[in-house]
């Protein structure tokens, strides 16, 4: 459904994405994960025509779409969130979210209903009318991800959609996207989260450096050792050849890495 083909995006002198190639099948629920500046969020960029890659293409269900300005992206069911949220903050939370449907919708009517019937999908149905300037970190992730769902993806990219939350909002915002997958939707997430990355992903693709390191699945992540590498450096690497020992750094490289993006995302709320 999605190819990415040797994708490179230079900053002048800096390579972010450096050759990246990665397919997601449709129905597929995978995720990108790395430490923090690895390029994960470079590669959503390009993929979803925020940036026009140095070198390298991207394809949505055989369509060359590289280079493609977001909103072509969009209407062609290619819909992503954005790592900080960004609402129309005068404006109601069904009136920002009727702004996405507005994308299918032909009258405004039919872009209310569809707003709202969103709404209600994430848990925001009875704070409609409020404004969404207000509104606490947590509840402006579920309205991000409101709104881009009345676009009506057939792909969707989530840019942590759990950073900063707590244990209560993470279990159900896992529990909305494992739902928004079971009607279809293919998801491609990227999160520090790892319990969450871990128990909703069937595939997951590991980025350092702007380079892919390991594909596989979450069990297979866990045991290997440039993950453990990229998160915790080489001298525990080194210690965990294999087995259980590097099982269990690679978990501890993950608590690491989501304790850092905790501390980070705290600066959004």
């Amino acid at each position: 459904m999605l190819e990415i083909d040797n994708v490179t995006m230079r900053f002048g002198g800096l390579k972010a994405v450096k050759d990246v190639s990665l397919t997601v099948a449709a129905g597929d629920l995978a995720g990108l994960i790395g430490p923090n500046g690895a390029g994960k969020t470079t590669l959503f960029n390009v993929v979803c025509g925020q940036l026009r890659p140095s070198a390298g293409r991207v394809l949505f269900e055989g369509r060359d779409v590289t280079g493609w300005k977001p909103h072509r992206s969009i209407r062609l069911g290619l819909g992503r969130t954005f790592q900080i949220t960004r609402p129309f903050g005068r404006l109601s939370l069904l009136d920002n979210v009727v702004i996405g449907a507005m994308c299918r919708e032909k009258s405004l009517d039919r872009a209310r209903q569809a707003a709202l019937g969103r709404l209600a999908q994430v848990g925001l149905a009875d704070r409609a009318q409020d404004t969404a300037q207000n509104l606490p970190l947590g509840l402006r992730k579920k309205l991000e991800l409101a709104r881009i769902l009345a676009t009506r993806p057939r792909m969707l990219l989530l840019d942590e959609v759990m950073g900063g939350l707590g244990p209560r909002e993470i279990e159900e915002m896992s529990r909305t996207i494992s739902q928004i997958h079971g009607e279809g939707v293919s998801i491609v997430l990227i999160e520090h989260v790892m319990p969450a990355v871990m128990s909703l992903c069937q595939r997951i693709a590991v980025i350092n450096h702007g380079e892919l390191i390991a594909v596989g699945s979450p069990q297979d992540i866990r045991a290997d050792r440039r993950v453990i590498k990229a998160y915790l450096g080489e001298s525990v690497a080194g210690d965990s050849p294999g087995g259980q020992g590097s099982a269990a750094a690679s978990q501890t490289a993950a608590q690491a890495a989501a304790q850092a993006t905790t501390a980070s995302s705290a600066t959004e709320a």
